[in-house]
């Protein structure tokens, strides 16, 4: 009996935290149950319509998400986070100018938020008005941040705009003010790895792969800077990895080939190129070169010169010197 009156005793703010704490522990068909009880007390509380919408959103149940943002809308036209997400729904349908009205409401309403730009930006770009999406990276990069997060978005639109001494100086600060965002770490590290420092850059994908050891991205990277500096051995541990994540990569199998070619590992090296070739590799003819190679080392040469009769130039001078009398 006790615990139907509290039931009853909840109001629809109660039942709003109680969704936002679901949300927050990733229950997020139970925050849709609490956010719908809220709406059952409370028809006209905006919050809560917003709040489910956002849910629906995030399950790209779009036409629900937007029946609840545009009743949010309705009842408060005031809540700009509102119409920002019905503009990232909008871009999702694939209703391109709906979606620029609503970022650019949100805009005029958070004119300091580096968000509502980066995503007019990217609304641009996939309009094909580049111009008008340089200009709203440009506003992003003169916005003083207000926190790590601002940090972060300033730090990827001064890489956009080329200015990587500018990147790296608001990724350090970013770090500075949340030394655990760890997409911080990535950010730098791609930074450094583009301006050739990769020592650094190795350093900070060492810290983002500990909190991230299932994205294969980040394996690449750091494989890619450790080839770069002649550490082979971890270069290819590191491809090892990522295509333990994701096999169906030609290029990593390539990549991995090459550095076991330094390492003078010819069979290995060889089963990797065949890999890469089974996986229809962009350049077959330098797969072939290199797949030739380690043939020829182990001591393979008519295979070596079928490899190399499938390399075009690249090969000339190899088939002129060891295989003119095939």
């Amino acid at each position: 009996m006790a615990t139907c009156f509290l039931a009853q005793a909840q109001t629809a703010d109660d039942w709003m935290q109680s969704g936002n704490n679901k949300m927050e522990d990733g229950n997020t068909l139970g925050a849709i149950r609490d956010y719908t009880s809220a709406i059952e007390i409370d028809p006209y509380l905006a919050k809560a319509y917003y709040a489910r919408g956002s849910v629906y959103a995030e399950l790209e149940t779009y036409d629900m998400a937007l029946k609840d943002i545009n009743a949010a809308i309705v009842l408060d036209s005031n809540l700009a986070t509102a119409w920002f997400n019905r503009g990232v729904i909008q871009e999702a349908q694939g209703y391109q100018l709906l979606a620029l009205n609503d970022f650019n409401y949100y805009i005029q309403k958070r004119p300091t938020d580096p968000q509502g730009y980066l995503a007019r930006a990217e609304l641009f770009i996939a309009m094909k008005r580049d111009s008008d999406a340089n200009t709203d990276y440009k506003k992003v990069a003169q916005l003083t941040p207000g926190d790590a997060e601002g940090y972060l978005a300033r730090s990827e639109v001064k890489l956009k705009l080329k200015d990587s001494a500018g990147a790296i100086a608001d990724a350090n600060k970013c770090i500075q003010l949340a030394p655990g965002l760890s997409q911080a770490y990535l950010l730098r590290a791609g930074i450094n790895r583009n301006m050739h420092h990769y020592i650094e850059a190795i350093e900070d994908y060492n810290i983002y792969l500990l909190s991230h050891p299932g994205d294969a991205d980040g394996f690449i990277a750091r494989g890619m800077c450790y080839g770069s500096i002649e550490s082979y051995e971890l270069a290819v541990d590191d491809l090892a990895r990522a295509l333990s994540l994701r096999p169906n990569m030609p290029q990593v199998w390539f990549d991995k080939g090459f550095f076991l070619l330094q390492m003078r590992k010819y069979p290995e090296a060889h089963s990797d190129f065949r890999q890469c070739l089974a996986l229809n590799f962009s350049d077959p003819e330098l797969a072939y070169f290199n797949k030739g190679i380690a043939e020829y080392y182990m001591g393979r040469k008519d295979n070596a010169c079928e490899s190399w009769s499938h390399a075009g130039d690249l090969a000339g001078d190899f088939r002129f010197e060891h295989c003119q009398a095939n």
